[in-house]
């Protein structure tokens, strides 16, 4: 601290400082910690609800449905729709 109030801006945020040292593994912390949130969001939901979708899709033929009926299903009951979806996508994952 004293360093900071007497010394130039180098003495105190160089490479050898203790803050320099510091900010770096607390952004090192926070880079990990947001790469390992997207990838379980990625594993977790994008993933699975994609399969859902494209599973739905694939089977419009075996229902006797069409995309209208899925998309105005979807438009009403949005929330719904993706749960279904995301859940028959993790089932078809397991």
């Amino acid at each position: 601290l004293v360093s900071m109030v007497s010394g130039t801006r180098q003495e105190w945020f160089s490479p050898q400082s203790p803050l320099h040292r510091q900010v770096l593994s607390m952004t090192r912390y926070a880079l990990i910690l947001i790469k390992v949130t997207v990838l379980l969001l990625i594993e977790l939901v994008a993933f699975p609800t994609g399969c859902g979708w494209w599973l739905d899709f694939c089977s419009l033929q075996l229902t006797g449905a069409t995309r209208a009926d899925r998309l105005e299903y979807m438009r009403h009951n949005f929330f719904t729709s993706q749960f279904l979806h995301w859940a028959v996508g993790v089932a078809f994952m397991v």
